[in-house]
């Protein structure tokens, strides 16, 4: 009986130290939508038409694994923009997409020691998985992309300030760019060489964790 009285205060103290090293909290993310566009077609030249100003949500989770070092993931709603313009000898053409992804980051934040009362510096540095959930678009008569892939891959840069408001209270803000590595559209039947476009977003890094 002992042993079980031993095993259930070991694992009610265990979970009381998992929740105390999570922090929960709520993220918006102001930016820029913008595109990397190359293609090999010697008859149709491919550019990025514009950039599009976009606001992402989430919940993310950050876990302490030890004192000012962190694993934080979490779930976004990320809405992008893609943006092509095409010129060959038929004249100019462009295209603008709206896409919405579901996105899950996967990455390590450093704090750095303080610089200022309840103050710290922050970097983070990571990966981010991505899932087409919608898209829509308009374009001219000559359509040039045709479907977008589900998947993307995306490399997540940050840097920010962290400010203690209370015990378990703290705001944070800094800028953050996510940068695909994945091609955004799939294989277009007609274009006789591939058109790749990767998406990129630099968004100011607003929040707050509990």
């Amino acid at each position: 009986m002992k042993k079980y009285y031993i095993l259930v205060s070991l694992i009610l103290f265990l979970s009381t130290y998992a929740v105390s090293q999570v922090k929960i909290g709520a993220n918006i993310l102001p930016g820029i939508s913008a595109n990397r566009i190359s293609s090999d077609s010697d008859t149709i030249s491919f550019s990025n038409d514009g950039v599009g100003y976009r606001i992402a949500l989430g919940i993310l989770l950050d876990f302490e694994t030890k004192k000012n070092y962190y694993f934080s993931t979490g779930i976004y709603w990320f809405p992008e923009r893609v943006g092509i313009k095409a010129v060959s000898t038929e004249g100019e053409k462009q295209q603008s997409f709206n896409l919405q992804y579901l996105h899950i980051p996967l990455n390590f934040k450093l704090l750095t020691d303080e610089f200022s009362i309840d103050k710290w510096f922050f970097f983070q540095f990571g990966m981010a998985f991505e899932m087409k959930i919608d898209e829509s678009g308009k374009y001219s008569e000559e359509v040039h992309i045709e479907k977008f892939n589900f998947w993307d891959i995306v490399l997540d840069l940050g840097i920010g300030i962290e400010m203690k408001l209370g015990q378990n209270t703290a705001l944070f803000s800094g800028i953050t760019y996510y940068r695909g590595l994945l091609n955004a559209v799939k294989p277009q039947p007609y274009l006789q060489d591939e058109l790749t476009i990767k998406n990129d977003y630099w968004a100011l890094n607003l929040g707050i964790k509990f």
